[in-house]
Formats: structure tokens, sequence, C-alpha cells
């Protein structure tokens, strides 16, 4: 997806909230690149640099705007020339990094299905951003341990990734309910959430032919072809609030209980509440 006005906006909301300074860290999952109407629009680009207090993106970088290639909903798809955002936060004098497997500049290599983080980058980053990465990864689990990990105390993990549709997209789509766990579980704030919608488009061709070519059960598939698609992406914007050892998300109603002493140690801040009030209590203690 790139990196676009809505990860601009929040970096300017963090800059504004002092949650972002000069010399602070931001860590990419996948090396981003600039969508072109940041490129087309230098308004959001140059409002961030009057920020921070740096030469103006428009006077300092001449981006050229890439081929444009849509999805079938709408959505841009940049290709391999796109300028990377790499040169955007170190102009903002930010330190860069990136989570990539492969050996590009300023990246930690990191498998996001069965890595680790390093233990120099745990807690470091300011901001982490997720635009479009999480969802090709098998293994959820990991991949948002990464995140926690990655993250500061008090720091911003940026997500903008699908929410309904993208048949041909990726492998997972993300439910509200996921995120209203992951942040139950791990004690996130909340501070922003959105929605982007686009254009509504047919069962892609590819995804019927599959169907039909694999028939021996339901044979009658002929009203797939009238089915249409919208794709909806969601940004959701998180707060680390709590330095503690990443809590997998559980999906179980509120004031769940159990007994199972595994249970309530992998899941404590949902199953054991009298560990959970301690530890807030500390807190405020504090």
């Amino acid at each position: 997806m790139g990196i676009s006005n809505n990860a601009i906006i929040v970096i300017h909301w963090m800059k504004t909230n002092q949650l972002l300074q000069t010399g602070d860290a931001v860590a990419e999952l996948g090396a981003q690149q600039i969508s072109n109407d940041l490129i087309e629009d230098h308004t959001y680009l140059d409002n961030l640099s009057k920020l921070f207090k740096v030469r103006p993106f428009s006077e300092t970088f001449d981006w050229k705007i890439s081929e444009k290639k849509f999805l079938d909903g709408g959505l841009q798809h940049l290709p391999g020339d796109a300028p990377f955002a790499k040169k955007l936060y170190e102009h903002l004098g930010l330190k860069y990094t990136c989570i990539d497997f492969d050996n590009s500049p300023h990246s930690i290599r990191l498998d996001l299905n069965y890595d680790s983080v390093p233990k120099n980058h745990k807690g470091k980053y300011a901001l982490v951003t997720n635009l479009g990465t999480t969802e090709h990864a098998a293994n959820q689990l990991n991949a948002f341990k990464i995140i926690h990990e990655l993250t500061a105390l008090n720091g911003i993990m940026l997500h903008t990734l699908p929410f309904q549709g993208f048949s041909a997209h990726g492998f997972m789509g993300y439910s509200m309910q996921f995120f209203w766990m992951l942040c139950k579980s791990n004690l996130y704030n909340v501070i922003d959430v959105n929605l982007l919608y686009y254009d509504s488009y047919p069962i892609p061709a590819n995804i019927i032919r599959f169907a039909k070519e694999n028939s021996s059960i339901f044979v009658e598939k002929d009203h797939i072809e009238k089915l249409m698609l919208r794709d909806v992406g969601l940004v959701i914007v998180l707060q680390k609030k709590h330095d503690i050892d990443f809590v997998p998300p559980i999906d179980v109603a509120n004031g769940t209980k159990t007994n199972d002493s595994v249970m309530k140690q992998r899941y404590w801040t949902v199953f054991d509440l009298n560990l959970l009030d301690r530890y807030l209590s500390r807190g405020k203690n504090k």
C-alpha cells in the first residue's frame, strides 16, 4: 500500500503531541514506498517539514509520479521505481530501519513467520508502521509479537490493513474483533480508527476460473460471476502504554473465567484479574 497521507497525518499528530522528536527511531514492516498522492500534492509533506523545521520536501526532492497501476477496487499498486519512505523519514531527522527478509540497506533481516526481535532493537522505536504487510504473513501471532516488541513505551503502532474484500491480496483480512482483543490483551490505547472505501468490482476472473475448474461437489457456480466485491481498508492507531511481554489476543466474551493455571498465566491480562489489578495499581502508585 505504501506510505500515504494517512501515515503523514499520524506523524504530524505525534510530533504535535511530543510523541515523536528529532532523533527518534522509526521502524517499518517492509520497506515502504511513497504513494503518488503525496508526490502529486506536496501539501501534507511540506506542512510536516515545517513542523519538524526542515527544508520543504517540494524544494528538496524531485520525486516523479510513478506509473499508475491499480488493483480491482481502485487501490494503487506502486511499481518498483517508486521512491522509498526512508528518505522521507531521514529528511525529518528521524532514525530509520525496516523489517524485511532481504538484505536491503537499513533493514533488520527478520522472517515475520518465525524470527524474534534482536535484543538491541526491543523497545527502541517511537513509531512502528504496518502499512499492508502483516496480511502477507501466515504466522499472525509472531508478526504482531514483533510489532509489540519493537515499539517503545508510549510508542505508536500504525496499521493500514485489509478489512473487507481484497479477495486476491495477501493471506489475511482483519476484523475489528481482532484489534479489540489485541488491545485488551496488551493494554494498548486506541488513538484513532478509520475505514478506507474503494470501488465495487466483480469477483476477479482468476477466482471464478479456480472455482469452476475445481468443481467436483458444488457444480452450480454461475452465481459467482454475479457477485460484487468492495474493498475496505482499516487504519488503526494504537499506543503501547505498558512495557509487558506480548500477550496473544484470545477471542472470548467479556467476563469469561478459567481455573486453568496455564491459561491464566498465558493470558493473564484477560483471565487473572487479580494480577492485572495489582499490576495496574503499582503503576498508579509510582
